[in-house]
């Protein structure tokens, strides 16, 4: 009978609402992440929207949840985890959140943190752990290269060590290259770089950062020790307004030809290179009339060179058109920091011929038209006879004309002309230029984007003609 009531009031546990709330540590480092884990119990729970814990922002959340069955009454246990970072020392009190179950509110406990200021490592040291930017003033976008560096005495036995990647809210980050290990001054130092771009304008503290090593005690038990960077001051400005790059830029544009056949591709390469934000520049677009254009997405390579972020932004875009025409400028607009002002670099125009324009031939066929306009005057003249053997003939001219058309299509399908520069194509390069008149039809489209990423990126998927053949042969099936 005691072990029915025991399970009775156990049962009546599981089942009843219930919140929790604890932190992984009742003490920690300014700039170190504590972690607020929630736990609540019932049937319908709602937890309240969490952006931030004693004042600081929450940097990241995690949450997981079981259901358990007693009695056929069905009970959810949630847990929810909030990570911050305290970036100000002394003793702080975790609010209570307001946690509602089953239509009712339950609060967490109060709880308590305490913050103290890092111990900042510092040359001497058998550890050492510093931060670098190579400018504490800067503007909205403008690369940063920010440097972790840490050094430990030569002959240090450290078995292990675990450096978290910079984040910083309001800051996009970019992780570059690991320095290889050098010796210097008594001290093996190690260095990782990244490049940061500030989102928003304002003064910003970029906190302590820390790294954990692991080493071997006198009695060979292994200890993990954090050691403790300094801290950086950064100012970021405004761009003027239309302004989204920063740095030093150059544009040139180039074609492959000047002059080209009637519906015979025309490829232009831009490329953009130079000292910045480059990453930020925008795909450019191109619409001119009764030209058809298309562009490929930009590759863009950056690089560091000389402690200075950069890179080189490269795009494809191709042309088609049936009479001459002129690609206008491409322009970019950016901000000289050294000289303190807005600049507006450009492409010249490029002027294209087409051979055989087509408006050539429609003069020659307007010309034409009046011959044709005196012969059917002429017939207008003639007796009313002559009506019905024009009739007549032109009767059976239609059905012979149409017979004649029915058999040249089938001629035709058998020695389409596409389909012999299809098959004659030696390479992706070939075939592109040879479909891309047609890209407007939205099968040909599909195969075009594929040859485009083989010849331009690093797909190398194979393109079965027979496919592309079949896709032209439908087509004059259907005229």
């Amino acid at each position: 009978m005691k072990k029915i009531a025991l399970f009775f009031l156990i049962s009546l546990h599981l089942l009843a609402a219930f919140v929790d709330a604890t932190l992984d540590k009742i003490g920690a480092v300014s700039g170190e992440v504590v972690t607020l884990t929630i736990k609540a119990e019932g049937n319908n729970i709602e937890f309240p929207l969490i952006n931030k814990i004693a004042g600081f922002r929450v940097v990241g959340t995690s949450t997981s949840q079981s259901i358990s069955i007693i009695n056929g009454k069905v009970s959810k246990s949630i847990l929810k985890s909030f990570q911050f970072i305290p970036t100000k020392t002394g003793d702080f009190e975790i609010e209570q959140f307001s946690i509602k179950i089953d239509g009712k509110i339950y609060k967490t406990p109060k709880l308590n943190l305490k913050v103290f200021p890092p111990q900042i490592s510092k040359n001497g040291d058998t550890f050492v752990f510093e931060i670098k930017i190579d400018k504490s003033k800067v503007y909205v976008g403008e690369p940063i290269i920010l440097e972790y560096i840490f050094k430990y005495r030569v002959g240090a036995n450290i078995l292990d060590l675990d450096l978290d990647d910079f984040k910083e809210s309001n800051f996009w980050v970019k992780k570059d290259k690991f320095i290889k290990p050098f010796i210097k001054n008594g001290y093996v130092t190690q260095i990782q770089r990244y490049v940061i771009f500030p989102q928003i304008s304002g003064k910003f503290s970029l906190s302590s950062r820390y790294i954990s090593i692991a080493t071997r005690d006198g009695f060979g038990f292994i200890r993990w020790k954090k050691i403790y960077s300094n801290k950086l001051n950064l100012v970021v400005k405004d761009l003027p307004n239309g302004v989204n790059l920063v740095g030093k830029f150059k544009i040139k544009a180039k074609v492959d030809k000047p002059k080209a056949k009637v519906n015979e591709p025309i490829n232009l390469t831009l490329e953009i290179g130079g000292i910045g934000n480059i990453e930020d520049i925008d795909k450019f677009d191109i619409k001119l009339d009764n030209v058809i254009s298309y562009s490929s997405k930009p590759e863009i390579k950056t690089f560091v060179k000389n402690n200075k972020f950069g890179g080189i932004f490269r795009q494809k875009i191709s042309f088609l058109a049936e009479n001459n025409f002129t690609i206008p400028p491409f322009k970019l607009k950016y901000f000289d920091k050294d000289l303190n002002k807005t600049k507006i670099i450009s492409t010249k125009p490029i002027k294209i011929t087409i051979i055989g324009a087509k408006k050539n031939q429609i003069n020659k066929i307007i010309t034409a038209q009046p011959k044709t306009k005196v012969k059917i005057k002429y017939i207008e003249k003639n007796s009313y006879l002559k009506y019905i053997y024009f009739a007549i003939g032109f009767v059976l001219g239609m059905i012979l004309m149409a017979l004649f058309l029915k058999k040249g299509k089938k001629d035709k399908k058998e020695e389409l002309p596409i389909t012999k520069k299809i098959k004659k194509a030696k390479n992706d390069k070939e075939l592109y230029n040879i479909l891309l008149p047609y890209i407007n039809d939205e099968n040909v489209k599909e195969v075009i984007k594929k040859l485009e990423k083989n010849i331009y990126g690093s797909n190398k998927e194979k393109i079965d003609k027979r496919e592309i053949i079949e896709i032209f042969e439908e087509k004059f099936d259907k005229i």
